[in-house]
């Protein structure tokens, strides 16, 4: 598999230019803690910013983890984009939180308001080299308010 994609959790919404990018089995089982996050969903006209304008247009708030599992053990390393986007109408410092990426913090006092410069903007962050085995689990813990997550992208290094 070298490349996987997931969609954005709200809804299965994949431009046609874009459904490669998922694996052969474009359902993969995926679980998020708590059961009663928030999700939310906008326009992606409204969203600001370069990058996956579509994807950062929907989330999760209040999320705690995302797991997803893969069809078989990964025996690459990956290249992992999480896509953020502050839905709500708030100013810097009102929502922050740490992110870890297989038990291991890879951001600290995330602050995607700060980060991006203004709410409903997109935030990409990509970390590379990461080993995924059966499964990719991302954590957010929450510093100040919740923690919000729209999308997450896996790609095999080295995969085309």
């Amino acid at each position: 598999y070298p490349v996987v994609a997931c969609p954005p959790f709200a809804g299965e919404r994949v431009p046609p230019d874009l459904t490669k990018l998922a694996s052969s089995d474009p359902h993969l089982p995926v679980e998020v803690t708590p059961a009663n996050v928030e999700w939310f969903r906008h326009h992606s006209l409204r969203i600001k910013g370069e990058g996956l304008k579509w994807v950062a247009a929907s989330g999760a708030k209040g999320i705690r983890s995302f797991k997803v599992t893969l069809p078989a053990p990964a025996t690459s390393a990956y290249t992992v984009r999480l896509v953020f986007a502050e839905p709500d109408m708030i100013k810097a410092g009102e929502r922050v939180f740490d992110v870890a990426i297989q038990g291991q913090r890879v951001i600290e006092k995330l602050d995607i308001v700060a980060a991006g410069g203004a709410p409903l903007t997109v935030l990409t962050r990509e970390f590379k080299g990461i080993s995924i085995g059966a499964s990719l689990i991302v954590e957010l813990t929450p510093v100040k308010g919740e923690p919000v997550l729209c999308g997450v992208e896996l790609v095999a290094d080295g995969g085309n």
